[in-house]
């Protein structure tokens, strides 16, 4: 797996590549050795579909599938400037909140799945989380500050938690 810039076609370095089998608990991350600019996926099964998700800062994340081919062929990812995240939206017992919906500096970047998963994928980093699910509000102990919807620090994976009116 090569990645390259999706502006320039430049060579990228210092990204992480996760993937896992579909319908299977088997995944794995990687990240390439230094210096090196390709990543090697062994022992993946024939005819299998790999969820591929690959991130770097600076980067906008990006989310593929791929099937594995008996003789594959080497897979060039591109990726675009920007920032990247996948949050997930949870209520007060850490369930999933499917169907919330989560706004990044006041547009709407994505519906929670049943997983209660938004992925998310801006040419800049945003400023403010805010989401919507009922009458429900932003609650301690996920990454997005209750108060001011601020992120507490930038991360690939972000924790939104949520609570009902008291």
């Amino acid at each position: 797996m090569h990645v390259v810039s999706e502006e320039d076609g430049a060579t990228l370095k210092a990204f992480r590549l996760s993937a896992g089998v579909q319908g299977s608990d088997d995944h794995t991350t990687l990240v390439a050795k230094s210096g090196e600019t390709d990543v090697v996926l062994r022992a993946a099964p024939v005819g299998a579909t790999l969820d591929l998700r690959v991130e770097m800062q600076g980067r906008q994340m990006l989310w593929t599938s791929v099937v594995v081919a008996e003789q594959p062929e080497p897979l060039v990812l591109k990726l675009k400037t920007g920032w990247g995240a996948e949050f997930s939206v949870m209520g007060p017992k850490l369930e999933p909140l499917a169907g919330a919906k989560l706004y990044l500096d006041e547009e709407l970047a994505g519906t929670a799945d049943l997983k209660g998963i938004v992925r998310a994928a801006l040419p800049a980093v945003p400023q403010k989380c805010r989401v919507e699910y009922k009458d429900w509000k932003l609650a301690p102990g996920g990454e997005v500050s209750p108060e001011t919807g601020q992120f507490r620090a930038w991360q690939a994976w972000i924790q939104v938690r949520m609570e009902p009116p008291k």
